[in-house]
């Protein structure tokens, strides 16, 4: 289930490499220095979000049903189909990373669960849906050896793999209706990436040649389509529109995928695709090295994806050089959690309390899966220096973007003028102590002001000099005083201070 409510390795011995495409992979073992704090979250996760009796998991922290989120049994009191499949996931991580009984016992319970919520699997519009519970089948298969789990796999996979056809040159339809029908359908990452996943991985554990023919020409289309050096693309439809909406779960899905195909056929091309895939979203989509919030709704699973691929890249090839990448995303989502342990899907930021908003279980959950895919020494890595932040990857509803010009990142805030609208970016700090934050903007339309606030306290306005045109950026300076750890910056166009249009490209801190 994509976005409906808010518009996933050479080092490795070839040997092993070789063996991990035929074998059956027992579960990874504890770790004796798993951190508390992980298990603590856990624990925590569980107690708040789980319910034995139905072997399902809620949806929302104070398990009541919500008005925007119906999907789901007894009216979106339990996680809808796709949601579940990511919280399995979540179970799956644990389970990998220590091996307990309960999480080995929560695998097949997940299952069974949502089996007796869906006896009929592709009763479901949405072929990306059932293939992400393809996938988790065949990582259960992988960690259990139960059969069951492949039989699932395979009967997913039959179901959702006659949707593939030569519409924009190939590929599986997101939906299972309307197939065909380019207006009221489409093809997207996340049904084909997860697919070409599940094809691979099908050949691997049955040898069957016609699962590997689909997985090459499914990762082929993506490959024509989608894939542009590292940038991943979302989806195609109507008449050959192809929309290029920046999310985490693509490029993983994508480098999952490549991943998977580079063990099946030994072509280094698909380990080069796949890193350059994560390269693209570490560099484009993170402040300070550590993944920002992905909007609501199903966007709060999609960081887990991306690093739970990560983490299978690491393990497949060998190469450790993603590991502190994923520690401190890990020690940033473990340290910004609330009193109670649970945390949730911005991982730079501090979450709220539960007693002021309730949370979504998939957001609690990647703050879970995350510090089960570090390395257990997580808590030990520094934060590196954050240098520059691209504003255009934090908060800043109400404000649109563009991407004209010469800018920096993806995009800059473009035509700003609204009042109590705000950009509000997260970060980590080495040091506390006073900063220079240079904000690069461009005043096409006159000196322009905003106010900044900094860990919720004023700080200096940032007066913004009127500059020769929007192209024409400049930089303004103003000190702030920064707190060893989390800190957040807030540019806010209030009543007092802002003044005038304004596009903001981005901001660089420096220790004074």
């Amino acid at each position: 289930m994509r976005i409906r409510k808010i518009a996933r390795f050479l080092t490795a011995p070839i040997i092993a490499a070789l063996l991990a495409v035929f074998c059956v992979s027992a579960p990874t073992q504890a770790a004796p220095s798993i951190p508390d704090k992980a298990t603590k979250m856990w624990n925590a996760f569980v107690d708040k979000y789980w319910d034995p009796e139905a072997q399902y998991f809620y949806t929302y922290s104070d398990r009541h049903v919500h008005a925007g989120h119906h999907a789901g049994p007894r009216n979106g009191l339990y996680t809808d189909y796709w949601w579940e499949a990511q919280l399995w996931n979540t179970v799956m991580d644990r389970y990998e990373r220590v091996g307990d009984d309960q999480s080995r016992q929560m695998i097949d319970q997940v299952f069974d669960g949502w089996r007796a919520f869906y006896p009929d699997f592709s009763r479901n519009d949405y072929n990306d849906d059932m293939g992400w519970w393809a996938q988790g089948a065949l990582r259960a298969w992988k960690l259990t050896g139960d059969d069951k789990y492949l039989t699932e796999a395979v009967s997913i996979f039959d179901f959702i793999s006659q949707f593939e056809d030569d519409h924009f040159g190939g590929g599986i339809w997101w939906k299972n209706t309307n197939v065909g029908n380019p207006y009221r359908n489409e093809k997207n990452v996340a049904t084909n990436g997860t697919a070409a996943w599940i094809a691979a991985e099908l050949y691997m554990a049955t040898g069957d040649s016609a699962y590997k023919d689909t997985a090459q020409r499914l990762i082929a289309f993506l490959e024509e389509i989608f894939f542009n050096g590292g940038h991943l693309k979302d989806n195609i439809k109507e008449d050959g529109v192809v929309n290029s909406w920046d999310f985490t779960y693509n490029n993983g899905a994508f480098a999952g995928a490549a991943t998977r195909l580079y063990q099946i056929t030994n072509d280094e091309k698909y380990l080069n695709e796949a890193r350059a895939a994560f390269d693209w979203a570490i560099e484009n989509l993170t402040i300070g090295g550590i993944f920002t919030g992905e909007r609501g709704g199903d966007g709060q699973a999609f960081k887990a994806i991306f690093t739970r691929h990560l983490r299978d890249y690491i393990n497949v090839t060998g190469d450790d050089s993603y590991e502190d990448f994923l520690s401190v995303n890990a020690r940033a989502a473990a340290q910004n959690t609330g009193l109670n342990s649970i945390g949730w899907t911005d991982w730079a930021f501090k979450a709220p309390l539960l007693t002021t908003e309730a949370r979504a279980s998939v957001s609690a959950a990647s703050a879970v899966s995350i510090v089960h895919q570090a390395q257990p020494g997580f808590t030990h890595v520094p934060f590196p220096e954050v240098g520059t932040v691209e504003i255009e990857n934090g908060a800043h509803d109400g404000i649109d973007t563009e991407a004209n010009g010469e800018y920096t990142g993806r995009a800059y805030l473009a035509g700003w003028n609204s009042v109590d609208t705000s950009a509000t970016v997260a970060f980590q700090s080495k040091w506390g102590g006073l900063h220079r934050l240079n904000i690069r903007y461009a005043a096409g339309n006159g000196d322009a002001a905003r106010a900044v606030l900094v860990n919720g306290f004023p700080a200096v306005s940032a007066h913004m000099p009127a500059t020769d045109g929007w192209q024409d950026w400049q930089t303004v300076s103003i000190p702030v005083l920064l707190v060893p750890g989390t800190n957040t910056v807030e540019l806010k166009f209030d009543r007092l201070v802002a003044t005038n249009y304004a596009n903001i490209d981005s901001i660089t801190i420096e220790k004074s």
